[in-house]
């Protein structure tokens, strides 16, 4: 077994044997007063393999006292850093010039930390020798070891800690919405289709919305009874963009105002340049105009405009700037992209629905991603009004943040943060989810929206987008080495205040894993056996 291996077995055993045992735990605190200059996974490392160390140090320390390393010593492993060990040596395991005092607490300094102590966490010791009980001590931890179970909640697998089973309410915390970061092969796609799965039997009234880039969710759509809207160059599918309820005002913003905003956000994705204040005004008057019908008629929903009716009113216009403007919507209402152009045609039955944007493209992928954006938001809206809560997936949610190469705009970042927010005011759940970090950390928007996050699953990390999660997330020394261990389906949950280390998997032979798992391996050899199965059927 190699060192990295017997660091990661030593830490399993040393914190299941300091969460399951009070005992156990006051013994280490008693210990850890040694090695306060360490890290809680450091420390509990060196207790594992040394109880009865008083003075750590690494070898250029030692070297520079004037200590020698005795022969044939064996190091104290921790983690280092890429999934490799630091090695630390004890006082007892050198020799050389006379060991260097330890620090010493007197009595005046003593009474100074017991009173901090006691205000600080509300505790009432009266001497720094009295053990603290471990909900108290939890509080010098590095993150959660408690028992987190909710009636209302769902499965996020086992606490690295306790070995309880986590299960969380994401609605209980004061912004439900969420991330779920993960490097390629971190079993990132397993865990988000197990939560879908399991927010669809806990929750069987919520409505589940998944934006699919990769067609990684249609498994999921036969078992779950639900539908699937594939928007592509040419597909039959259709969505107006100016679909709208008249009834429906935010913080005295009229549901008009609202789209007017909106429309001048796709009209500048389409055109990949900012819109000029003459512009502005230009499209504004146009969409009062097109929409003068649908509102003298009180919102009858024959009379709703269309693009192309948009489209026609700026020709119409006498401004050389709306000919420029209709010419940059030309491609998305007689074009090849005119998915967008004419009334919505589909009718929403289900409660699971996957939309499929696999093969829409660079071009149409630039104002598709704010018209789907836009749908989610007006379905939420339908949906509270039946009481129904909203969840939405966004597979790989970088790529809205990228208008497309060559253009001048960031539309779609700006209109995912806008409608991300929204979503969440009014009872739904959105989960952004990405390997993509480093691309999304290039966003100011995308670090806001992950920093203000309260829930977030994180994965196992790369080296690079580690150092920037957890700058994010001010995440300890401790905390990191959990996405580093290289574990599939393990990592960190930060639900609130709350650092979860935790590991979820799925077992193999279950229905959820036969049906989610995307390992090429595997449905490669499930199709060999298919095509066994059936050629020894025809030759019978």
């Amino acid at each position: 077994m190699s060192r990295i291996d017997e660091v990661k077995e030593h830490w399993k055993e040393i914190t299941e044997k300091l969460s399951g045992n009070q005992e156990n735990f006051k013994d280490y605190l008693s210990f850890a007063g040694k090695t306060f200059k360490y890290s809680f996974a450091d420390s509990a490392l060196i207790y594992a393999q040394q109880p009865n160390a008083t003075m750590i140090a690494d070898l250029p320390t030692w070297n520079k006292v004037g200590r020698r390393i005795n022969r044939g010593a064996k190091s104290i492993a921790v983690f280092g850093e890429e999934n490799k060990c630091r090695f630390i040596f004890d006082v007892s395991d050198t020799n050389g010039q006379k060991a260097p005092m330890q620090w010493r607490l007197d009595e005046n300094l003593s009474n100074d930390i017991l009173t901090e102590v006691n205000e600080t966490y509300g505790l009432e010791c009266t001497n720094l020798n009295t053990y603290l009980l471990t909900d108290a001590a939890g509080v010098l931890m590095p993150f959660s070891s408690r028992t987190y179970f909710s009636e209302s909640g769902i499965s996020y697998g086992l606490n690295r800690i306790t070995n309880a089973m986590i299960v969380l309410d994401r609605t209980d915390e004061m912004n439900s919405n969420g991330f779920t970061l993960g490097a390629s092969g971190s079993g990132k796609s397993m865990q988000s289709k197990s939560e879908v799965w399991d927010v669809r039997m806990k929750y069987p009234d919520d409505e589940i919305i998944v934006v699919d880039p990769e067609n990684e969710y249609m498994p999921l759509v036969k078992p779950f009874d639900g539908e699937i809207i594939k928007l592509a160059p040419e597909s039959r599918t259709k969505m107006n963009i100016f679909d709208t309820d008249l009834a429906y005002s935010e913080e005295g913003v009229s549901a008009i105002s609202m789209k007017s905003e909106f429309i001048m956000t796709i009209v500048e994705t389409a055109k990949g340049l900012p819109l000029t204040s003459a512009e502005k005004s230009l499209v504004d008057r146009c969409i009062k105009i097109v929409y003068h019908d649908f509102i003298d008629s009180n919102g009858d929903k024959d009379k709703l405009p269309t693009l192309t009716t948009f489209y026609e009113i700026l020709l119409k216009q006498p401004e050389p700037e709306a000919k420029d403007i209709a010419v940059a919507l030309e491609l998305y209402v007689k074009g090849s992209f005119n998915s967008f152009a004419d009334k919505t045609n589909i009718e929403i039955n289900k409660k699971f629905l996957v939309i499929d944007i696999f093969e829409m493209g660079e071009q149409l992928r630039t104002v598709g991603l704010q018209v789907i954006l836009e749908f989610l938001w007006q379905r939420v809206i339908e949906n509270k009004k039946r009481g129904v809560r909203t969840w939405v997936w966004i597979d790989e949610f970088s790529i809205m943040f990228n208008d497309g190469s060559g253009r001048e705009t960031h539309q779609s970042g700006e209109f995912f943060a806008k409608v991300y927010k929204r979503i969440r005011k009014h009872g739904g759940v959105v989960t952004g989810i990405t390997q993509n970090i480093t691309e999304v950390l290039q966003s100011k928007q995308a670090q806001t929206m992950l920093s203000n996050s309260e829930f977030v699953i994180l994965l196992q990390q790369k080296k690079n987008d580690l150092d920037k999660l957890v700058e994010i997330f001010e995440l300890s020394y401790s905390q990191e080495q959990f996405l580093k261990t290289g574990e599939k389906g393990s990592g960190l949950i930060i639900c609130g205040k709350k650092v979860i280390p935790f590991i979820k998997l799925i077992p193999k032979e279950s229905l959820m894993y036969e049906i989610c798992s995307t390992n090429f391996r595997e449905q490669q050899a499930k199709l060999k056996s298919s095509d066994k199965k059936q050629f020894a059927s025809v030759s019978r």
